[in-house]
């Protein structure tokens, strides 16, 4: 479909980290370094006539960061279109590799 956009969400190791002494927020600030590598998810979204969250290689639900990033970015914006995502995932689920975060 020409309106469908598609996008790579990119895997990234983690080569080093340094978590500093937490902050008057509770928060622990963190340094890190990270690299991308050419292991990815897709994720393809296209206009609808009514919300659609689907994917491969695990159950969508509405906690999954990707789908959680278009309620975001809705909220932020007011856009209400209904859409259709489609998140084909790649990349392990809980494997440290960034994957839901580069999804969203």
């Amino acid at each position: 479909m020409a309106d469908t956009l598609a996008a790579h969400a990119y895997a990234k190791v983690n080569l080093g980290l340094i978590v500093r002494s937490r902050t008057a927020d509770g928060f622990h600030p963190i340094v890190s370094l990270a690299q991308s590598i050419g292991w990815h998810d897709r994720l393809d979204l296209a206009p609808a006539d009514a919300d659609e969250f689907t994917a491969d290689g695990m159950e969508p639900d509405d906690s999954n960061l990707a789908w959680r990033a278009v309620h975001t970015l809705r909220a932020r914006t007011g856009v209400t279109r209904p859409v259709t995502l489609h998140l084909s995932k790649q990349i392990p689920v809980a494997a440290g590799l960034g994957g839901g975060s580069a999804d969203a």
